[in-house]
């Protein structure tokens, strides 16, 4: 008999001390005993609803708090029929769960994988787990892989390796490499390509704009029903603060507080709600996010709104069903929907460019849930297209809007990022911005993109000339200049704007695909650099090493492009944008981490700070020097 022992395991209350050691030593270094032997399914208590001789667990009674919807706690084992593939998927779901710590909704989205591998055994008459061979899993895996990406894939095949590992554990039967090949079929390469270019899109400004005017006179309409005002409230809070889906769900009342600033001139609000994201418990933890005066207003509002249900049920919840408990994600997410639905003429979809209807909207058509949770769409009005944008691309819109305007890592804590790299993630340039830079950092002196490498400085473009597929795009975008009589150096901004205008005919369309994928790339070769010699940072003498080796680069570049500009005017706006950015690196990072370091140095002398800072050293040594060339190309102060 299992010692009974309660142990807290995240918040967890388990039954036994040694549950996880008894049934994962169970069956392991029984070679080849009979079956019956191997795989036990013992009445052992895990947790205070599940036993493990049970068909079903349901672990949602055994957790805190609630994360995810109740059905990602819940394991349903009853229709596998052979004895030892339930025992290693229960198996796979204990480890899962308690030995690599990892959350609910991962371990029941693996579970799911395992249970399709599973059924796909059985329905080949495999009942027993040392009859799996990899021919079985190639061919189970030539099917299931059509129908993912390549990030789903590597997701996949973790946890099918996962399986195999606890069957191997106990069977003992395989070679090393037996299921190698399958395991390993992904493309590293096309996954860093699919994660960049399938990033949630930014919202268009004007729309973002209106869709926050609909949302608040929604909110202040007493003759709207309240559910209505509360989904409005619900798109106000997003608009603002650019929280995750989930964690919207759980936020509740009593937890937004204010501070005096400006010496009691100003008041500045934070409301705490609990996220799981960026946290290793499984339970999550409480965080902070920073409130616009429209994000008070809505929360306010939502309280007032919400009370009656609150006051009736107990809950808490700012976001209360009508029994006041959380709502599924189907019931979160169909208010939303209608809400678009409702102001599709208000919004002014018809207004936007071909370029943002294509890529940072998206289209959808009533669906009968929609009918049935709003209470406003007629049943005659199924199946009805319209335009709508999803939860997430409020948090892509709330960073971008911040982006110009505070610092990276303010824009971090706000956004709850564990790292600034994660935040960065979220960068997007404006559309008309990178079609002006695709353009410029490309223009020949004919007025057209430049098609030939020989001709291009540039490491990255003469990459893009010698691949024949951006060729092709380079000579599409040049045959519509050409039938069109417009050049890059003088009609630029006509340009532009019959580029991010609706499409009226093939050939635009034709030449929007082909500037879409060059632009894409300019996109990435672009973004990183500009938010790093923009922004305005807190001095770091670590990054100065980094600092330098940027501001050489673009010196000896800026210098290039002066020559060049002094016998080719056509080039003078290459040259204006890349000295603009080295005057901006000079500013925001160069001087004000120079400054830093002499500072460090009066204070702790340079023998402790080449000790501590080694590559720092160089710096040090040519200190005159490199304040000189930084102060050459800061603007000079007008005089007085």
């Amino acid at each position: 008999m299992v010692e009974q022992i309660i142990l807290a395991i995240n918040e967890t209350d388990w039954y036994s001390k040694n549950v996880a050691q008894t049934l994962f030593n169970l069956s392991e270094g029984t070679g080849h005993a009979p079956s019956e032997m191997k795989y036990i399914e013992l009445n052992m208590q895990i947790a205070p609803s599940v036993n493990f001789a049970n068909n079903f667990w349901d672990f949602s009674g055994s957790v805190k708090r609630k994360l995810y919807d109740t059905s990602f706690y819940k394991f349903n084992f009853k229709d596998i029929r052979s004895t030892g593939l339930r025992f290693l998927a229960k198996r796979y779901v204990l480890r899962s769960l308690f030995d690599d710590r990892n959350s609910y909704s991962s371990v029941e989205s693996g579970f799911l994988t395992v249970k399709k591998f599973i059924k796909f055994l059985e329905s080949h008459h495999i009942q027993s787990p040392g009859a799996i061979t990899s021919r079985l899993l190639e061919i189970h895996w030539s099917e299931r892989k059509k129908y993912l990406k390549e990030a789903g894939k590597v997701r996949v095949l973790k946890d099918l390796r996962k399986f195999l590992t606890e069957v191997d554990n106990v069977e003992h039967t395989w070679s090393e490499n037996e299921f190698e090949e399958v395991l390993s079929d992904y493309n590293r390469s096309l996954i860093k390509y699919q994660i960049e270019n399938d990033k949630t899109p930014n919202i268009p400004n004007d729309l973002f704009d209106r869709i926050i005017s609909c949302a608040i006179k929604d909110l202040d309409d007493e003759e709207l029903d309240v559910a209505q005002r509360m989904t409005a409230g619900k798109v106000v809070l997003f608009s603002q603060i650019g929280m995750r889906q989930g964690e919207g769900k759980k936020m509740e009342t009593n937890k937004l507080s204010s501070e005096s600033i400006f010496n009691g001139a100003q008041t500045a609000y934070v409301m705490e709600f609990w996220t799981y994201k960026t946290t290793r418990s499984k339970d999550g933890r409480w965080a902070q996010t920073r409130m616009t005066p429209q994000a008070v207003k809505a929360y306010e509002k939502l309280d007032e709104l919400g009370r009656s249900i609150r006051e009736k049920t107990g809950s808490s919840l700012l976001f209360p069903s009508a029994r006041g408990k959380e709502f599924s994600s189907s019931g979160y997410q169909c208010p939303f929907m209608t809400f678009f639905y409702r102001h599709q003429e208000d919004l002014k979809f018809d207004t936007l460019s071909h370029y943002e209807l294509e890529n940072q909207v998206k289209k959808t058509t009533v669906k009968k849930a929609h009918i049935n949770s709003s209470r406003y769409i007629p049943d005659d009005e199924s199946d009805n297209e319209f335009y709508y944008i999803n939860f997430h691309q409020f948090r892509v819109a709330v960073v971008n809007k911040l982006k110009d305007k505070v610092s990276l890592q303010w824009i971090k804590i706000h956004m709850n990022h564990l790292e600034e790299e994660m935040t960065k993630h979220y960068f997007r340039d404006d559309k008309k911005t990178i079609i002006e830079e695709t353009f410029k950092f490309r223009a020949s002196s004919n007025g057209l993109l430049e098609t030939n490498p020989d001709n291009v400085d540039s490491a990255e473009i003469k990459k893009e000339l010698n691949d024949p597929f951006f060729k092709e795009n380079y000579e599409a975008i040049n045959n519509f200049l050409r039938r069109k009589k417009l050049s890059i150096h003088n009609d630029l901004k006509e340009i532009v704007k019959v580029l991010s205008t609706p499409v009226r005919d093939m050939e635009l369309g034709y030449c929007l695909n082909a500037l879409g994928r060059v632009c894409e790339r300019q996109e990435r070769l672009t973004l990183q650099e500009k938010w790093y010699s923009a922004r305005v940072k807190i001095p770091n003498i670590v990054n100065l090493p980094f600092t330098y080796k940027r501001f050489v680069e673009k010196m000896v570049l800026v210098e290039h492009n002066e020559k060049v500009t002094a016998k080719n005017q056509l080039y003078q706006r290459s040259y204006e944008l890349e000295r603009a950015s080295l005057e901006k690196l000079c500013i925001n990072s160069l001087y004000p981490e120079l400054e830093l370091l002499m500072k460090e140095i009066d204070l702790n002398g340079v023998e402790l700070i080449v000790k501590n800072y080694p590559k720092l050293e160089d710096i040090i040594n040519s200190f005159t020097r490199i304040e000189t060339e930084c102060l050459k190309w800061m603007p000079k102060a007008p005089i007085a």
